[in-house]
């Protein structure tokens, strides 16, 4: 096991002392002082919620594709009881209006949830959600209720802080002009900037900034690796443990690379900048609406480009904050050395594949895939498309046979953009971190066979904030993960829901958690292991 250094804020959920005493507050609402100001929330059954909480100054105006600062004023008294604002969307399914009044450049927030009946110096652990969305689309109002409330259940709590960080252009535009400003990746440092928020403040609300926990996915594994994989901060660190659902080490091209400079022109083009002598410049002076149309003329991951992400973290050699390609980091040992929890649902593909009616056969669709990957020859391409039959039978979604093709090459498409971007990424990640940090590893099955997407990316959240309709792998993933939080390892609490020993992950056995729909059961992590070869060895060929 590491030896876990005591200050440390992780990216998944958190540790929990078992203080109950006195309440912070009876009647009144609950509320928190912190250096910035004052913030009263709101309280719901068992759980209090603080919406909203500003955690760097505004990212508008001439501020805009910059890195955030610090928030430098006092905000004063802040009724932090609405859910804030999202930062703007990226344009899929009519998410891009600018007038939309829920969206808004203004949204460096935090939301914060906690049991209501704990001491100020209860020093819970602290679990911080970075939301997912393709790095395009999404928000911190995910509703942690139910889970707290289960851990309050387990005698073991924790406080929960949702996080948001901008989207698409407006925090994941590269290119040159972007280098050269040194403003590269910047949604990623707006997280790293609240994970250090979390580290100042969270003592306020009851919770223990040695404890501190991430979950998500691509971003939690970035953040494993920023710096080199220091992740210390002032005298402890930002995180301690780590949980990934649906994604592990992205291959990404370089931010100047042709193919991201590329976007950062048709972005120029689209804003009118282009006979500027300052194209960057123009593009911080646009009014938003004009921005946030330009920013929005890619094509998005719900449509027919799918995962082949315009926007997304990309290394920057020219600084240490994200210097290397996540793959590159995890084979020469620059992470953070701390336990992960790792895993998919076992059909991540089919809700990316809806839209690509023309791949007819497998010419189509090998031409498709050579298209994602400008590092990759026509040779590479033919040899990983062979290790998929073409055969719908054995493609995703997953045991449903001949049903559900709704274009010839749906199913096996389906299959490789699964692999590629989330499952056998997984596996390619745990072979080479297995022997370092102590490493979990699960595959959801629970609703196996279901028409057209089966066990679909996403399906997970539904578990974790409630929703699904399935109860049995509800239950058992939020009490392993909350024994996660507690004691860095998921089979410390005895309950039915965890009666099976969840072994630690290693390349002889391949242990995977199977979470089904009646009962849970270890299964071993070794299929398409062909795909998995093709996939791990010289990954440098798949970075978009």
């Amino acid at each position: 096991m590491l030896n876990i250094p005591k200050h440390a804020v992780v990216f998944t959920l958190a540790f929990a002392l078992h203080s109950f005493a006195a309440p912070l507050s009876s009647s009144a609402p609950p509320t928190v002082k912190i250096s910035n100001g004052t913030v009263i929330g709101s309280t719901q059954g068992a759980i209090d919620t603080f919406y909203g909480i500003p955690y760097a100054d505004p990212p508008t105006g001439t501020q805009r594709l910059r890195p955030a600062r610090v928030l430098t004023q006092p905000f004063g008294t802040i009724t932090a009881t609405a859910q804030p604002k999202s930062c703007p969307q990226f344009a899929s399914q009519g998410l891009a209006a600018p007038d939309d009044p829920t969206q808004s450049e203004d949204c460096l927030i935090v939301n914060i949830q906690r049991p209501s009946v704990i001491c100020q110096d209860a020093k819970l652990p602290v679990v911080l959600w970075i939301h997912g969305g393709g790095f395009e689309i999404g928000d911190a109002n995910s509703d942690a209720s139910m889970f707290i409330q289960k851990s309050i259940d387990l005698g073991q709590p924790f406080i929960f802080v949702a996080l948001q960080y901008r989207l698409g252009a407006f925090g994941f535009l590269a290119g040159k002009e972007m280098r050269d400003d040194h403003a590269t990746n910047i949604g990623l440092r707006d997280q790293r900037l609240a994970m250090e928020w979390v580290q100042d403040n969270i003592q306020a609300f009851g919770g223990d900034p040695s404890k501190g926990e991430s979950a998500g996915a691509a971003s939690v594994y970035d953040h494993l690796i920023i710096n080199n994989g220091d992740n210390s901060y002032k005298n402890g660190t930002l995180f301690r443990a780590a949980i990934m659902h649906s994604g592990a080490a992205l291959p990404s091209l370089e931010v100047t690379h042709s193919k991201p400079q590329d976007v950062y022109d048709t972005v120029v083009r689209a804003a009118g900048c282009s006979t500027t002598s300052d194209t960057l410049d123009c593009l911080r002076q646009l009014p938003y609406a004009q921005f946030l149309e330009a920013a929005n003329s890619l094509p998005n991951a719900f449509g027919y480009r799918a995962l082949d992400l315009a926007y997304a973290p990309r290394p920057d050699p020219s600084t240490e904050f994200f210097s290397v390609s996540p793959e590159e980091a995890m084979v020469t040992g620059k992470y953070a050395r701390v336990p992960i929890i790792t895993g998919n649902q076992e059909d991540e593909g089919p809700f990316f594949a809806l839209y690509q009616f023309d791949l007819k056969n497998t010419d189509d669709l090998v031409d498709y895939l050579l298209s994602y990957f400008p590092l990759a020859t026509k040779r590479d391409i033919v040899q990983l498309v062979a290790t998929y039959p073409n055969d719908p039978r054995a493609g995703a979604p997953y045991n449903t046979g001949t049903d559900w093709i709704l274009y010839p090459q749906f199913k096996r498409l389906a299959s490789i953009i699964g692999d590629l971007d989330f499952i056998l990424v997984r596996r390619c990640y745990l072979d080479e971190v297995w022997s370092t940090v102590p490493a979990w590893s699960f595959l959801g099955t629970y609703l196996s066979g279901s028409p057209v997407l089966g066990t679909t990316h996403v399906a997970d959240l539904l578990e974790i904030f409630g929703g699904i309709p399935v109860s049995q792998p509800v239950d058992a993933m939020r009490t392993y993960y909350t024994s996660f939080f507690n004691h860095m390892d998921p089979n410390a609490i005895s309950s039915a829901a965890t009666a099976l020993e969840w072994p630690q992950y290693n390349t002889t056995t391949r242990p995977l958690m199977n979470y089904g729909a009646a009962e849970n059961t270890i299964t071993t992590d070794d299929f398409r292991q062909p795909s998995a070869e093709q996939i791990c060895v010289d990954r440098q060929r798949f970075r978009i």
